[in-house]
């Protein structure tokens, strides 16, 4: 057992991550073509549930399989993987990653498509936006469905502490390198669209077998590999000796770039002020201070794993909101103290 071997079953994660994001954003894609222009809502509602068919059936697949990815890699680093509960694999399935309904979700494109309309596209300028849309939407939604479903597996398992960043071999940004190798409790990290970096459950003692220099791994590129990622002007800044952090982090401020967990607790400041965290008896959820009713969007937003390590005071408090939420199956001994009065 080592940690090339978990880097190694992490990688092979992440292929399945990428391929099943892969095939969802070419259903999406093909769908498109076969949008009507003269009913653009119309025409992709009508194909919109056979996409969602697609990104659900992935969405199953990576709550199917990460319970046993988290598993595999905790033993490859002698982590014992044993188990407060289990993660349940269709808790996901149907959601978008900011806990409304994927249906709703994915009809961006044909909202994205009518917006660029009506700001005066063409319309075939505005269709290759709608195109642009289903891509990122369908490829999204999937990458955030592994990357929550091992950070929820995970989160159930006493050892596994934390996470680490870990780069595939491939070509990374300029966010991901900047995190490479840095570790955090409670997620596997912040994604961006089409992230090609993955993150190993670990404990705290282990993380320094799994860990990459940002500053070895800018070296280790040539000038136009550093050019690539950061930017000619930014590369330059830091050959010139310029903070990374700094001078990545400014850019991603200008962007706008949020987490899921940001984008979600923006919506649910739409909806009311979360307040607190019912018992574990009956259907608790996290609730609001008011009566919220639907928001503009004319749905309701389900909190998801994200915004639970966001809002959560330490582990065993995400863990109780995660198994509150639906998300986490109680373990037998937990339902049976329960059941007996004792917690």
């Amino acid at each position: 057992m080592s940690a090339q071997q978990a880097l190694a079953r992490a990688r092979r994660w992440q292929r399945l991550q990428n391929r099943e994001a892969s095939n969802a954003l070419k259903a999406g894609r093909a769908l498109w073509r076969q949008v009507d222009r003269d009913s653009i809502v119309d025409s992709w509602a009508r194909l919109v549930p056979t996409l969602f068919a697609a990104v659900a059936a992935a969405q199953l697949i990576a709550g199917r399989e990460a319970d046993k990815y988290v598993t595999s890699v905790l033993e490859d680093q002698d982590i014992n993987p044993e188990s407060e509960g289990s993660f349940i694999p269709e808790s996901l399935v149907g959601l978008a990653a900011d806990g409304g309904d994927l249906a709703h979700a994915l009809m961006w494109p044909a909202w994205a498509t009518i917006a660029a309309l009506a700001a005066g596209a063409a319309v075939g300028r505005a269709m290759a936006v709608g195109m642009a849309a289903a891509d990122l939407t369908a490829s999204t939604q999937v990458q955030d469905a592994f990357r929550v479903s091992a950070s929820t597996a995970a989160a159930a398992r006493p050892f596994s502490q934390s996470w680490v960043r870990v780069l595939t071999g491939g070509f990374s940004c300029s966010r991901c390198i900047i995190l490479a190798g840095q570790s955090s409790w409670s997620t596997a990290f912040q994604r961006h669209p089409r992230c090609d970096c993955t993150s190993v459950p670990s404990a705290r003692s282990k993380t320094q077998d799994l860990m990459d220099s940002p500053k070895e791994i800018f070296e280790s590129l040539s000038r136009e590999e550093q050019d690539r990622a950061f930017g000619a002007a930014g590369a330059q800044a830091i050959r010139d000796g310029a903070d990374m952090n700094s001078v990545v982090n400014a850019r991603r401020k200008v962007a706008g770039i949020k987490s899921a967990a940001q984008n979600q607790l923006g919506l649910i400041r739409e909806q009311g002020i979360l307040e607190e965290v019912q018992g574990l008896r009956g259907n608790p959820r996290i609730t609001f201070s008011r009566d919220i009713g639907q928001n503009r969007r004319d749905r309701r937003v389900r909190v998801m794993p994200e915004t639970i390590y966001k809002v959560a005071r330490d582990r065993d408090h995400a863990i109780e909101l995660l198994k509150a939420n639906g998300f986490i199956f109680e373990s037998y001994r937990d339902r049976l103290m329960r059941v007996r009065g004792f917690v």
